[in-house]
């Protein structure tokens, strides 16, 4: 049973119509295209990272590529204690993933400077 194009045409056109009147359809077709697109840029990279194993400057590319689509999807982020935080030394970042969008936040920060 195939489809045709009339029907994958109308499928889209529902679709479309679904996200433009539901905020919570709107929602999950965001964070829906976020997850696949973290994933892309998370593995598209490895390659990469094989030329400097252990090397930290391999999640640069990864974690910016992350902020910009979570930049391009609306996601907007509080974050607060910045003040707190030394850049002259290491530290640990405790977060309680509430979703996979609160990484964009953490790393939001990062970029913006």
């Amino acid at each position: 049973m195939t489809a045709t194009n009339n029907e994958l045409l109308g499928l889209a056109f529902m679709a479309f119509f679904i996200i433009t009147l539901s905020s919570t359809a709107r929602y999950y077709f965001k964070f829906f295209c976020f997850v696949v697109l973290s994933v892309v840029c998370a593995v598209g990279p490895v390659p990469l990272m094989l030329l400097r194993p252990r090397d930290y400057r391999n999640a640069l590319l990864p974690a910016y590529l992350c902020t910009k689509f979570g930049k391009a999807l609306g996601a907007s982020f509080e974050v607060r204690g910045k003040e707190n935080v030394n850049r002259q030394h290491g530290g640990v970042v405790l977060m309680n993933h509430q979703s996979a969008l609160d990484l964009v936040g953490e790393l939001n920060e990062e970029f913006d400077e």
